[in-house]
Parts: C-alpha cells; sequence; structure tokens
C-alpha cells in the first residue's frame, strides 16, 4: 500500500492489497491471520449470536473483523472478532457497503497466543470511549469470558458457567461448554 500520511478510514477501505491492517490514529497496523481454533470460536460466538438476533428480528451480528471506524481525524478502525448492533436493521440490503460508522453494542475479542492484556484492554478502552458500551474477551486456552463494561464493571464466566446476555440480550445464554467443546 502507498501511505500517505495519516491514512483515512476510506483510503483503508480501497486497499485491494494481501495484507490485513487495522489502523489507530492514522497509523496502520499489520494484522496476522489468526489460528484455526480462533477461526473455530468466531464461527460459533457468531453463529449463536446471529441466531438470537435473527430470532428477535431486530439488530445485526457481523463477524470476520469487520472495520469499525471509532475515531476521525486521524482516523481508528478496529476490526473486532465479532459484533452485534442492536438498533441496526437486520436486512442485508439496509448495510452500507463501507466500515460500520455507528458504535456496536457489544465487540468481542477472541484472545490470541499473540495477544498481551496492556494491548487488549488499550483496545477495548479505545472502543469504550468510542460509544461502545460491551465488549467481551474470550480467552481459549483457560476456557473463560471476562465481560467488561463501560462502567468498568466487569463479570468473569468459566468452567460449565453459562454465558447470560443479561440486560444486553435478554434471554441468550451460551453455555461455556458448548462453546469450547
Amino acid at each position: 500500500m502507498v501511505l500517505t500520511k495519516p491514512v483515512t478510514a476510506e483510503e483503508l477501505e480501497r486497499y485491494a492489497g494481501d495484507e490485513r491492517y487495522e489502523l489507530i490514529r492514522g497509523e496502520l497496523v499489520p494484522m496476522s491471520p489468526t489460528s484455526h481454533p480462533h477461526g473455530v470460536l468466531v464461527f460459533r460466538l457468531a453463529m449463536y449470536l446471529g441466531i438470537y438476533i435473527d430470532q428477535r428480528g431486530a439488530g445485526t451480528a457481523a463477524a470476520g473483523e469487520p472495520g469499525v471506524v471509532i475515531e476521525r481525524d486521524p482516523d481508528t478502525v478496529l476490526a473486532p472478532d465479532v459484533f452485534v448492533m442492536l438498533s441496526a436493521s437486520g436486512s442485508l440490503a439496509d448495510t452500507p457497503p463501507d466500515f460500520a460508522r455507528t458504535m456496536p453494542d457489544l465487540v468481542v475479542e477472541i484472545f490470541s497466543e499473540s495477544d498481551r492484556w496492556p494491548q487488549v484492554r488499550r483496545k477495548i478502552a479505545m472502543y469504550f470511549a468510542a460509544g461502545v458500551a460491551h465488549a467481551w474477551i474470550v480467552h481459549p486456552t483457560d476456557r473463560s469470558v471476562t465481560w467488561m463494561r463501560a462502567d468498568g464493571r466487569q463479570t468473569i464466566f468459566t468452567g460449565s458457567d453459562v454465558l447470560d446476555g443479561g440486560d444486553l440480550l435478554l434471554g441468550f445464554r451460551l453455555p461455556l461448554d458448548t462453546l469450547f467443546r
């Protein structure tokens, strides 16, 4: 990619190269391919969240590291593993063809082998500063999910717990044994 400083969200959207990037305050940050287990977890979470949303007939879930513009001038585009927008139309025809510019209600990040807690916490803080209210951090190695909220509250689900959607996703229940099977 030919770089102009700083890179904009629109320039990143038009980039058609083989490399994948997030954009942090105008700077490209390379993203490496994910592992097979990571992909399985992304699929499962997107599937269960998608079914939940489809059954309620409102909102949308997206997976596969869809871009979300969270800051402008300089631009920041992050790519969560999965996100949920409860107020969005569920129709693909109503989905804009570019990066999301509406903040998700929930972002999901699968903790990768290369991730470090300080980096993940910074990324979650950026989401919260942009207006995202909830984040799930999925830890494949210890088979847990940490639910972080913008107000500072945190809940950790482990073992045979059931990931409960609480007030955000009323009626959503996903046993961790099912997620990590």
